[in-house]
């Protein structure tokens, strides 16, 4: 934390209050721990002292290629962060009791994050993941929860060949369709590039009723990919825009579901 105080304003809604070390700490800072409170959208931190410290781990980079100097011990001093507390979040109440190196093993519980995830009763599982063709009939459906024998394939699988062995022209002939986007950059840099489109939908249910199809939620989405990258970051480090997908709604094709994205994109 820079300041002794910080509010956030976030996406999402969550109630909770934790106590943890901070992620990160200049070496001329004195040691503190940081208070957190959630409420609805809205997100508090203070800056307390130090009611518990750090849990140390010794690095040892004796035996490390870049280290010549292999007569040692040669390391560092980790700080793995602790946390205390419980939120509760729109999936479930995560509580935390100990340290959080990030990371969790079931071969090695005292060295993973010490903290509990309760899902809730009505959190959306997905039920189904189907791969459509343009006019909206199944080409292939993803059960869950995965039975033994199932398969379970995504686009990129299907137009390298998996599990058809046809040629990914030949596929695409059949499962997609394709527009030529000429696009003009706020800075005035002319971007064309030819999409691909394809269709999926997704069918999600709460975990203790997913056997009832009344309760779901279904999201229906053209998967778009360029064949250059788009936007203003195009040809630089962070690299321009190449896949992203948009609302496919019933009463329209493919095309139209694009092209209605478009209108709305701001160009980024």
């Amino acid at each position: 934390m820079r300041k002794n105080f910080e509010y956030y304003k976030r996406d999402y809604w969550s109630f909770g209050i934790t106590l943890q070390n901070p992620y990160e700490r200049e070496r001329h800072e004195k040691p503190y721990c940081a208070l957190n409170i959630n409420l609805f959208k809205h997100s508090w931190w203070w800056k307390v002292r130090e009611l518990f410290k750090p849990k140390e781990k010794w690095i040892d980079t004796t035996d490390m290629s870049w280290n010549k100097d292999k007569e040692g011990p040669h390391g560092f001093m980790e700080e793995i962060r602790k946390e205390y507390g419980f939120t509760f979040t729109p999936d479930g109440l995560h509580i935390y009791y100990g340290i959080q190196p990030g990371n969790w093993s079931r071969n090695d519980p005292e060295n993973s994050d010490h903290s509990k995830l309760f899902w809730y009763p009505w959190r959306l599982e997905i039920v189904r993941h189907d791969l459509l063709y343009p006019n909206g009939d199944v080409y292939h459906r993803n059960t869950y929860p995965k039975k033994k024998g199932d398969k379970h394939i995504h686009w990129w699988e299907v137009f390298d060949g998996w599990p058809t062995k046809e040629d990914k022209d030949q596929v695409e002939s059949q499962v997609a369709e394709f527009v030529e986007l000429d696009h003009w950059t706020k800075d005035g840099k002319n971007q064309k590039a030819i999409i691909r489109l394809t269709g999926e939908e997704r069918e999600w249910r709460p975990k203790w009723t997913r056997w009832l199809p009344i309760f779901k939620k279904i999201s229906r989405v053209v998967d778009c990919n360029s064949d250059t990258e788009l936007g203003p970051r195009a040809g630089s480090w962070k690299g321009g825009m190449m896949g992203w997908s948009c609302e496919w709604k019933e009463d329209e094709d493919m095309r139209d579901a694009f092209w209605r994205w478009y209108k709305k994109w701001d160009g980024n």
